[in-house]
């Protein structure tokens, strides 16, 4: 009996430390993903952001889940980081946004700040994108997405396939589909006052 109770408090720890998040909604995900691919792409700002969203939907069901690694809601691995983090270092203006968006210095940025910060891993996940294929690629559907992640991202030596994006990409909508109403009402509400005090202002 005693082994018994010491290998279910084994499990509960074990299960436990296995879906632990990282500690963000998937709406605010959403809300620093969308925000960073306004910031960072130029065009095809749409298609990018399928890229980025589904890249965390796969990665880590939007940080839904952690599990035992330390790569940062995005998983970047840290050759990719390095890579990534070389091409920053010459471009004060990407600098200033990285700071601008997450109010951290970009000479404090290391590896281990990916695991701390999800904003700043957000961030050198879409660099990584515009730095290796942003001028080879055009996504326009979540198949391209998918195909770029792949290629790319997750790479051939990944476990992860086409199928799987696309699956935990579907597994997402809910929370897609109800961040963006939410902030097409705000912009309708937004708008409406703007018509509204333009129509008062001229009427005067």
């Amino acid at each position: 009996m005693k082994k018994f109770f010491i290998y279910l408090v084994f499990f509960i720890n074990t299960f436990s430390y296995c879906i632990t998040t990282y500690d963000i909604e998937p709406n605010e995900v959403l809300s620093i993903t969308y925000s960073v691919a306004d910031e960072i792409f130029e065009k095809n700002i749409d298609g990018w952001k399928y890229v980025l969203v589904g890249t965390l939907s796969a990665e880590t069901n939007l940080g839904q889940f952690k599990g035992s690694s330390k790569n940062g809601i995005a998983q970047m691995e840290k050759q990719a980081f390095e890579y990534i983090h070389s091409k920053l270092e010459k471009s004060e203006d990407e600098q200033k946004k990285i700071e601008k968006h997450t109010g951290v210095d970009f000479s404090d940025i290391t590896f281990e700040t990916l695991s701390e910060n999800n904003y700043i891993s957000i961030m050198y996940m879409a660099y990584f994108y515009k730095f290796v294929c942003y001028e080879k690629e055009n996504p326009q559907t979540k198949e391209d997405a998918a195909k770029i992640w792949k290629e790319y991202y997750n790479t051939r030596h990944g476990k992860g396939s086409v199928e799987k994006f696309l699956t935990v990409y579907e597994n997402q909508e809910e929370y897609i589909e109800k961040y963006e109403k939410n902030n097409e009402s705000v912009w309708s509400r937004i708008k409406n006052f703007l018509k509204s005090f333009l129509e008062k202002i001229i009427g005067n």
